[in-house]
């Protein structure tokens, strides 16, 4: 009998331990969710400030090729004054040649019989300041020339100075982008893996979640604070309590508050917690069941109804977030238009009671 009766206790002790072994399992595989996520969130963040980067040295690298093509046509036009200055060059080097040349065949004399020539010491003057001037202004055209074509090849030689400097700066940008985009291919394929790992995780938060509502030891405190509006709608169109339904005609409970709202309009989780079903179910149309937790000792659910299965973003087992998106308004069960049915259940019986007392709009 005393061996019976420590083998009853052994699974008594057995059965109740249950819960905290899957409760401490899901702890662990939250933290290392919570982990995941965290390395996720930074190698997102590491993307987006890899993608500005890109597009900050792809902006560099247009404004280079511009300045290039600017500087191609500088070079181009120098060049092409160049030989508009060689030509003008050239043709005065021939008179300027012309003239030394008649000047060493006529030698001093061709000159001083000109002077000579002169009748009059007026004339004398006049006529040497001529020659003066000739030779200086032939001379003078020459040196500017030359100057102006010197000036025009040091310009050429700065731009194209310049325009390897870009090209050297180019280049190394070019590189800078390849390996950003390498770094961006190693980040993308971490993403995927970490994205991979947290489906995983999720799936095991699911999977220990349906097995502690199949036990009926599904339990945690409530979050605190008033409920979310639970649609981006805020058109109330049917309130709690006894009405004739608008499809049987017959005067019964209406067990929520009805909220219309165009097709797909989002519904959103009115509180953080594990959703208990996501089903479809007649009259309900899709109907979701969210627990957040025993508020005073007391078990809050939230129901949402009437959304057509394609809508639906969650499963039974997972956990949301206050403000989560979960579906979206439709029409579907026993419906006569597009609105959201929402209804705040309390107690392990599920008692509806208002859910407007419970809300914060």
């Amino acid at each position: 009998m005393k061996q019976v009766f420590t083998w009853i206790l052994v699974f008594c002790f057995t059965i109740s331990s249950v819960g905290w072994v899957h409760a401490n399992e899901k702890e662990e595989v939250k933290r290392e969710l919570k982990k995941i996520q965290d390395d996720k969130k930074s190698v997102k963040e590491d993307l987006d400030q890899l993608d500005q980067e890109i597009k900050k040295n792809r902006d560099e690298l247009k404004k280079l090729e511009k300045e290039m093509e600017k500087i191609d046509g500088e070079v181009a036009e120098i060049e092409k004054e160049m030989e508009g200055i060689k030509k003008r060059e050239e043709r005065y080097k021939k008179i300027f040649k012309n003239r030394i040349r008649k000047l060493y065949q006529q030698g001093e004399v061709g000159y001083m019989v000109s002077l000579l020539e002169s009748e009059s010491l007026e004339e004398f003057l006049g006529r040497f300041e001529s020659i003066r001037l000739i030779v200086k202004r032939d001379h003078s055209l020459f040196d500017s020339y030359v100057k102006l074509r010197e000036e025009k090849e040091k310009r050429k030689q700065d731009l194209l100075s310049l325009r390897e400097e870009q090209k050297k700066t180019a280049a190394e940008a070019d590189k800078a982008y390849k390996e950003m985009l390498e770094d961006v291919k190693k980040k993308e394929g971490k993403l995927s893996e970490l994205e991979n790992l947290e489906s995983i995780k999720e799936n095991e938060i699911r999977r220990i979640n349906l097995n502690l509502i199949q036990r009926g030891q599904l339990s945690f405190p409530y979050e605190g604070g008033p409920l979310q509006w639970p649609s981006a709608s805020q058109r109330l169109t049917s309130p709690f309590g006894y009405r004739y339904h608008p499809v049987t005609g017959s005067y019964r409970m209406h067990a929520g508050i009805d909220i219309g709202g165009s097709l797909d309009t989002p519904i959103y989780a009115a509180a953080s917690g594990v959703v208990v079903e996501s089903r479809p179910s007649v009259g309900y149309g899709w109907i979701i069941v969210i627990y957040h937790g025993d508020k005073d000792g007391t078990p809050l659910y939230t129901w949402y109804a009437h959304s057509y299965e394609h809508q639906v973003r969650v499963k039974a087992g997972d956990e949301v977030k206050r403000g989560q998106h979960i579906a979206g308004i439709g029409s579907n069960g026993m419906s006569t238009g597009n609105h959201l049915h929402f209804e705040v259940r309390i107690g392990k019986n599920g008692q509806a009671v208002d859910p407007m007392s419970y809300l914060k709009r």
